[in-house]
Order: structure tokens, then sequence, then C-alpha cells
């Protein structure tokens, strides 16, 4: 018995010295302990919209011989394609596009074009600036030497920095293997090289830009190489589709990967939140598609409507 009480004793003992051990340790037997910190709860990502934001810039943005399937082949004289850049950014966040379009015709007079543009734009007071092909024709084009061009890409980047809203734009691109740009409207591989760099380096400067990078993509698409974008990778012959046949524009599937890639960056930079957007590039495309098809009903009944009206 007298075993019995003993063993108990010892055993209680022990319980009761491990539990004060317990609440030294963990400070619970201290009044002036700190409460355990809440859990932190992360906010639900919401969807992107882009209805406050604006495009501007040149034939790419303008969906330049973009044509979607099911519709006859875009041509290259039309002013836009079957999907622009706006159009497709606002398919891919299944909302509002942004305001503005780019300018097929933008290489015909870049200075006018542009500070038109840029006007345009300001007055929209933008959320965003999507401007990725804005500075092509600042580099390309006729008539210009090659510290004009420099000059001309100056102008181009002064035409950004009145902006204060969060920029993407385009490196430079090396187009000379299209049909499209003639000799005299290439800078040169020397002279597209000291472009790009004046580019990199105003852009370091500003915390709320974003560089896309067409140079490489373009380079490694029109020779069938493998090509990471947008979020997606694409094997040799996949790459070459996000371009048109004539090198110089993108496909639909090229401005959605476009779209992704900027908006990736934009949101790797910290420049628009928490938010989410869509993916899927057959949903995309087939809003698109949609998007079209009640563009061109429209088109018909008004046509109808005005030949009504005639007789």
């Amino acid at each position: 018995m007298l075993m019995n009480r003993s063993t108990r004793w010892v055993r209680s003992s022990a319980l009761v010295i491990g539990a004060l051990a317990m609440c030294i340790a963990t400070g619970a037997c201290s009044k002036d302990a700190a409460p355990a910190p809440a859990p932190v709860v992360q906010a639900a990502p919401t969807p992107l919209k882009l209805g406050e934001c604006a495009v501007m810039g040149a034939s790419v943005s303008a969906g330049c011989e973009c044509s979607l399937p099911g519709f006859r082949v875009a041509g290259l004289l039309e002013p836009h394609g079957h999907a622009t850049f706006s159009s497709v950014l606002g398919a891919v966040t299944d909302g509002p596009s942004p305001m503005g379009e780019g300018d097929t015709m933008f290489f015909t007079n870049p200075d006018v074009i542009a500070q038109s543009q840029t006007d345009a734009a300001k007055a929209m007071n933008p959320k965003i600036l999507f401007a990725v092909d804005f500075l092509f024709w600042h580099a390309y084009g006729d008539g210009v030497d090659a510290a004009g061009r420099l000059k001309r890409l100056e102008d181009g980047l002064a035409r950004l920095d009145s902006f204060t809203c969060p920029i993407v734009i385009g490196d430079l691109p090396d187009m000379s293997h299209t049909f499209l740009i003639s000799k005299s409207q290439f800078p040169g591989k020397e002279g597209l090289d000291k472009l790009n760099t004046r580019l990199y380096e105003w852009a370091s400067k500003h915390p709320k830009v974003v560089v896309v990078p067409l140079r490489d993509t373009v380079a490694k698409a029109i020779q069938s190489q493998a090509v990471a974008f947008g979020g997606r990778n694409f094997d040799g012959p996949a790459a070459r589709t996000l371009l048109t046949p004539s090198g110089l524009h993108v496909t639909p599937d090229g401005l959605i990967a476009l779209s992704h890639q900027s908006l990736n960056q934009l949101k790797e930079k910290g420049l628009i939140g928490n938010v989410v957007w869509d993916t899927d590039v057959n949903a995309i495309t087939q809003r698109l598609i949609d998007a079209k098809k009640a563009r061109d009903a429209e088109a018909k009944a008004k046509k109808a409507e005005r030949a009504a009206g005639k007789s």
C-alpha cells in the first residue's frame, strides 16, 4: 500500500512539474504574456477590369492582319483587324476594354500621330497605359539618320514621361526579315542596339514602367524557335504562329500572349495588386469571335436600314 501511494505521488509530482515547465516555456503562466497573434488572412484576388485604362500605338495595337477563325482574312489595308490589342485585353479580363486603339497608319506621320494619341490618352486620365508598339515608328521610318532616330525616340520617351500611371511598353524588335519594312526604314542592327539601350536606360529610372521583350520574342518566333511568352511555352512551329505570315504583325494568339505577358509583368512589379484574369485561350478566343459576329450583325443591320431609307 505504501509503495502504491509513493508511486502515485511520484507520478503526480512529475505531471505537475511537467505542466509547470510547459507553462514557463510558453509564457502562459505570466499575466503579462501577449496573446497569440491572429492568423493573417490574405484577401481574395479580384477580377481585373481595364475600362479606365488606355491603349495607344501602331499597327500591332490596331490588330492589323489579325484574322479570327471562321471569317475572311483581315487585309493589310484595313484600319483594324478582327481583334485589336484593346479588345483582346477586354476579352482576357472578361470585362470592359481599355479606351483608345492603335493606328495602322502611324508610319505615315509618326510625330503628329504620336502627339495626337498622347493628348487623347492624357485626356482619359488612364489608370494604366498600354503602349506596346508606340515607340516603334519613333525608331523606324524613312528620311531620318541615326541621330534623327535617337532624337525621335527621345521625343517618344518624353511623351510617355508626361503620364504618371503605370505604363507598358515594348522594346524595339528587329523587323528586317519582313518585306513590309524597307531598308531605308530600318535603323540597322547597330542602330537598333543603341536605341534599345537608351529605351532600357530610360525605363530603369521609371519604377512604374514595364518593358515587354518583343525583340527577343520576335527573333525566336520568326525562326520557329522555342519561345516562353505570356506564361506559356511555344515550341518551334507554334512560336511562328504568334506572328502573321508577313512577320510584322501578330495573330489573335499573339495578341492574347501579348496581353498575358503585359499583365504578368505589371503584377510581378506590384503595379496592379492582387488581381486575376482569364488564362483559358479557347474561352478568350470565343469571346473575340462572338464580339466579331455581333459587330458584323450590327453593321449588316445598319446597311439594310440605309438601303431601306433610300428606297
